[in-house]
């Protein structure tokens, strides 16, 4: 058993999303292509209460344009993955399946700051791990077919490490770097 390790929070979300969003902005200012283009962007960004939707429209503009379509993939996953988030926190039937896997975890002996390494945790417990998995990978589907996304979300429905793959990694490559390596287990519960 090992300590929870519980990245992000609103603060952290919101500065992701500002960072993401200036980057997005600079490119729309530095790009070649028509001013309709960088206008759509820009629009995008400011033209919407919700900054995360913006963050998508942005994402499809720049990927319709052509432009930096690796950073306009990553665009698109982030804005739905936040707007996913959401719906995740109020989703009554990933709150039955969470209160499940507590109280099996409390069956089991596990403290309210461990968790089972992935593969770890006994049989039932991880077929609810992968019930929730799955629910919330249904989410984020359902927010990428929102905003017209159908093959990522079928990609995502498909296999989210290929997915991860072609539409989040090489994006975050190009702009952000490696992810930085990190203290103890990532894994999460």
């Amino acid at each position: 058993m090992k300590k929870k390790n519980r990245p992000s929070d609103k603060e952290t979300t919101a500065a992701v999303l500002v960072n993401i969003a200036a980057r997005v902005g600079k490119l729309a200012d530095e790009a070649e292509p028509t001013p309709s283009w960088r206008d759509k962007v820009k629009a995008a960004l400011t033209g919407t209460a919700d900054r995360r939707e913006g963050m998508i429209r942005a994402g499809q503009a720049m990927r319709d344009a052509g432009k930096d379509i690796d950073f306009a993939n990553l665009t698109i996953c982030i804005g739905a993955e936040n707007i996913a988030e959401d719906r995740i926190k109020t989703d009554a039937g990933l709150a039955r399946i969470s209160a499940a896997i507590k109280k099996k975890e409390k069956k089991y002996g596990l403290k309210e700051d461990e968790y089972w390494p992935p593969g770890e945790a006994p049989d039932d417990v991880e077929t609810l791990q992968a019930a929730f998995n799955k629910r919330c990978r249904q989410i984020m589907a359902d927010v990428l077919r929102e905003f017209g996304e159908d093959e990522m979300a079928a990609a995502l429905l498909a296999d989210e490490d290929a997915f991860d793959a072609k539409y989040r990694e090489p994006g975050r490559l190009a702009h952000f770097g490696p992810h930085p390596k990190r203290r103890g287990n990532t894994g999460s519960s």
